[in-house]
């Protein structure tokens, strides 16, 4: 399916899911991939990449929300785009298109492996079951499976309840992968988060400055089973992660001007069959 259709079939099926709110299609094609238009702002992709620190190899990659102003070409931060939302049902539509996105621009992408997607805690406080089938027909749409996601959740012990035990078991036995984050966490007590059973800890880049807590945090997930994650800025910071024993380094952003992205005529299904 070229892209130019199955923009049009995305769009024919967020018109089925918001009938109550239409206004222009969210989805265009552009030659170099995809964007998503919402309260006059325009939505666009970003892929930092994800190397395994022992072996250097690829892993995947995060996606990242790109945001700027219809009116006045301003960048905006993706924070601010989520504040905009009046009620729990338009932030829960938003959530859901730029994961769709993302997932769509990432079948342009030149190296496909892992996509690494951020999935808003108020979306799972709103949406009361069913957790990820919304979003599988969308990857399904595009040529992915949940097994081809992880889905990267920010949290702290406070969020910690029934309701999102529940939803996290649903993402697994959909076969998605759970990352969860902790910004700001001291790690004296991590048994909250450890028991949420997470496949990826995201670890906060600020703990590069304590190369032996990292390498501690580091090992004692390794124990447990749990891919470690953290950031880094450039080859220095990916060095000191590596050394300290951290599985997973995710560098800064590569494509900002999309130029690893195939043309926008590339067939989806062509890309898919490179997953």
């Amino acid at each position: 399916m070229p892209l130019t259709d199955l923009v049009r079939y995305l769009n024919a099926r967020d018109r089925d899911q918001r009938p109550y709110l239409r206004l222009d299609d969210p989805f265009n094609a552009t030659p170099t991939g995809a964007v998503a238009h919402y309260a006059r702002i325009t939505l666009d992709s970003r892929y930092a990449p994800i190397y395994v620190g022992a072996s250097g190899s690829l892993h995947g990659h995060t996606a990242t929300l790109a945001a700027q102003g219809e009116l006045n070409d301003l960048p905006l931060h993706p924070d601010a785009v989520f504040a905009i939302p009046s009620n729990n049902a338009e932030f829960v539509h938003l959530d859901r298109l730029v994961r769709t996105l993302h997932a769509l621009n990432y079948l342009l992408h030149s190296d496909q492996q892992h996509l690494y997607v951020k999935i808003h805690l108020r979306h799972i406080e709103i949406v009361p079951n069913g957790h990820g089938i919304v979003f599988e027909n969308a990857l399904r749409a595009c040529g992915l499976s949940p097994q081809n996601i992880t889905l990267e959740i920010n949290i702290d012990a406070e969020d910690v309840n029934v309701a999102l035990r529940a939803a996290l078991d649903a993402y697994r036995q959909r076969g998605y992968q759970i990352a969860l984050a902790a910004h700001g966490n001291d790690w004296n007590n991590a048994h909250w988060l450890l028991s949420l059973q997470p496949d990826v800890i995201r670890l906060d880049h600020a703990l590069l400055k304590s190369p032996e807590q990292l390498n501690l945090l580091a090992l004692r997930l390794a124990d447990y089973g749990i891919r470690s994650l953290i950031d880094v800025e450039n080859a220095s910071q990916a060095r000191r992660a590596v050394a300290a024993g951290v599985e997973l380094v995710q560098h800064p952003v590569a494509d900002a001007a999309r130029s690893d992205r195939a043309p926008a005529r590339r067939s989806a299904s062509d890309a898919a069959h490179a997953l």
